[in-house]
């Protein structure tokens, strides 16, 4: 019997004999109009994709691109990017110091026990003891917080006077939020740490935290609801004219 490697390649057990099949091939010119028509399909599928996706993610463009006046809302907004971090960084830090400052105050009236005496006693000395502060260090750490944080919101609301949305979130809608925070605490620290005696550092912080907050509120509904209102319905006019002359130029 031969070995295995005396065998041909036919008959090898490794090497079986290759199969050989004649297929028809087609002519030249029905290939190419085969690979014509698949490339076709396949371009066009992914043509169709690509479109789908760019419909999806782009953004819509406005009909009056290019073509917006520069009015005075289009300045606030475009101002908005220039105006220095430095400046944002400020207008939060004095607005948290005014909240710090309002929040320390209701720690320097007067204790529970000095009221309630104040409250039993019908003699001078009694009255005396609301006029007391219980802590004065404190009240020199509130006081100082207030001025600075007031202060300084004051300047930067002098400086960027004419950009209103600026003002609107960075000055007046914090300062709104804080000082009736204040409020609230005070109001929170009279009726429950000291039995609802009022001293004259509560009434002197209810008034200052008060009136802060109602001017707040005053100046975000001026702002708001009239002036910046009034500067977007002229953007409008401004745009709608625009428009107007862009179509009767290219009619």
């Amino acid at each position: 019997m031969p070995e295995q490697n005396e065998l041909p390649e036919e008959q090898s057990l490794f090497h079986p004999p290759a199969l050989r099949v004649k297929t028809a091939t087609l002519p030249p010119e029905y290939r190419e109009v085969e690979a014509s028509v698949d490339g076709n399909v396949n371009k066009d599928w992914i043509g169709q994709i690509r479109q789908n996706i760019k419909e999806r993610t782009k953004s819509p463009q406005p009909a009056n691109e290019g073509w917006i006046p520069f009015t005075r809302r289009a300045r606030m907004l475009l101002e908005l990017d220039t105006i220095p971090m430095m400046h944002n960084l400020l207008a939060g830090f004095f607005s948290w110091l005014l909240l710090a400052g309002y929040m320390v105050l209701p720690g320097t009236f007067a204790s529970i026990r000095r009221s309630q005496s104040a409250k039993d006693g019908a003699n001078k000395a009694g009255k005396l003891v609301l006029k007391v502060v219980d802590n004065v260090p404190l009240l020199w750490v509130g006081g100082i917080c207030c001025l600075i944080g007031a202060a300084g919101m004051f300047c930067l609301s002098w400086i960027w006077s004419g950009n209103y949305d600026w003002l609107l979130t960075r000055i007046i809608i914090p300062g709104a939020l804080h000082s009736t925070a204040g409020l609230i605490t005070t109001l929170i620290s009279v009726y429950t740490a000291h039995g609802g005696i009022w001293s004259v550092t509560a009434v002197v912080t209810a008034a200052v935290t008060g009136s802060s907050t109602v001017g707040m509120l005053a100046l975000f509904l001026i702002y708001d609801t009239w002036l910046l209102q009034k500067v977007r319905r002229m953007h409008s006019l401004a745009v709608e004219a625009t428009e107007l002359t862009r179509s009767n130029g290219s009619d």
